[in-house]
């Protein structure tokens, strides 16, 4: 009885700390990964729409026909896809820098040529460098972060999010150990006792998958970008979030599939083995004492002499 319950905590643990180490680890490898997220949006079709979407928001400070149609030139000679594309990729590469630790502050950094620049002073640049806090840098434009802002701390998170991701797998890992001690006596026992945990951690990856789907579509319902956000650039925005969203319950699907498979062939094979010591000797079963009603065995010939 205290062997099983015993078992039945160690796999209660098994299961926890696997499913909390490889959704964290799917998480990463998806919602997290820079090329994922520059993959999608070229999947979007964001740097072909850019020059329209830079149009849309420029425009709706002209005052006079004139001045629109202007900014329109503008905007086709100072704003290509493949600047924007290599801007927002190096840019994106610069954030994960900052949040994986490798940076001590967020530094963003847009090169301009000059048609750029003229078409920013017609934007008004001094209202965008206060808004956005732009440094001016060599070629062009830099946004610094001090570490004193708000969410300075995002850096600390990720990281904190990371080593209790590798802590579960370590954790699990010496779950999987003390649960094959425990039954290091039967083959049977190690692959039903790790079996039944990967399936159950299996079902678990599935609730996973299920509650992310429902905190991703309450995140985008009750997401407003306000009257200032180009619709084309909401649009890619929220088609990033869901397209993020799909690969992390794909990737976490097709892990339970896994899983589960594993931990299916494990229990239907220690159905083929006999309760056996490692070594491979059979359990000696110990022998049923006499009773006292049952026959003697026939004496031999001198015994019957002496007597």
């Amino acid at each position: 009885m205290r062997h099983s319950c015993l078992g039945a905590f160690l796999a209660f643990l098994l299961v926890i700390f696997f499913i909390v180490g490889f959704t964290i680890n799917i998480f990463y490898s998806t919602a997290l990964n820079p090329k994922l997220i520059e993959k999608e949006l070229d999947k979007s079709g964001l740097w072909e729409k850019s020059p329209q979407i830079v149009t849309s928001a420029l425009t709706k400070e002209a005052k006079t026909e004139a001045e629109k149609k202007q900014m329109e030139e503008m905007v086709k000679k100072g704003v290509t896809s493949d600047w924007v594309k290599t801007e927002a990729e190096r840019n994106i590469n610069a954030l994960f820098v900052w949040l994986s630790g490798k940076s001590q502050s967020l530094v963003l950094q847009v090169n301009l040529n000059d048609a750029q620049k003229e078409l920013l002073k017609s934007g008004g640049e001094a209202g965008i460098k206060d808004s956005y806090k732009l440094e001016k840098f060599g070629p062009g434009y830099q946004y610094l972060n001090p570490q004193e802002q708000t969410y300075s701390h995002l850096p600390a998170v990720y990281q904190v999010i990371k080593y209790i991701m590798w802590g579960s797998f370590i954790m699990a890992g010496l779950m999987l150990v003390f649960l094959v001690l425990m039954c290091l006596k039967s083959l049977r026992s190690i692959f039903r006792w790790v079996g039944v945990p990967l399936m159950i951690a299996s079902f678990g990856f599935l609730v996973m998958s299920f509650i992310a789907k429902i905190l991703v579509n309450i995140f985008t319902k009750g997401l407003n970008f306000g009257p200032n956000i180009d619709k084309e650039l909401a649009t890619v925005i929220l088609n990033l979030i869901t397209n993020l969203s799909n690969a992390f319950t794909s990737r976490i699907m097709l892990q339970s599939g896994i899983i589960f498979a594993v931990g299916l062939v494990m229990v239907i094979v220690s159905f083929f083995f006999k309760k056996v010591i490692l070594t491979g000797t059979t359990t000696p079963v110990p022998a049923t004492p006499p009773s006292p009603t049952s026959p003697q065995p026939a004496k031999s010939e001198p015994e019957a002499k002496k007597k």
